[in-house]
């Protein structure tokens, strides 16, 4: 595994799979103040040329606004060469992603 950015971010990407899959960790509050660090973490995964897919890391994550779900629908939204998938949301997460229906990703 390959750390992009430092491992005092509250944010961290991995690759894995011979660096197919990008794996985004976030934060265990996913807010709005969290907006540059999640786009630079994207620009990062981005810039890979060999990553197909980004493995968004909801473990460790206790509390999302709406900030953090309109951030996840752009992403989604607008991302034409990786293939998003969203994993390990606790029961709460789930539900507001399910109520936000970015689960089906």
């Amino acid at each position: 595994m390959q750390c992009l950015l430092p491992e005092t971010s509250k944010m961290q990407v991995t690759l894995r799979e011979n660096g197919r899959v990008a794996r985004l960790a976030l934060p265990l509050r996913f807010v709005f103040s969290e907006h540059p660090v999640f786009r630079q973490m994207l620009a990062k995964a981005r810039s890979e040329p060999s990553v197909a897919m980004l493995e968004l890391d909801f473990s460790r994550v206790e509390y999302l606004d709406s900030a953090a779900l309109g951030m996840l629908r752009c992403l989604i939204d607008a991302e034409t060469r990786l293939v998003i998938r969203l994993l390990n949301p606790c029961q709460t997460v789930r539900e507001l992603l399910e109520m936000a229906e970015l689960q089906a990703v």
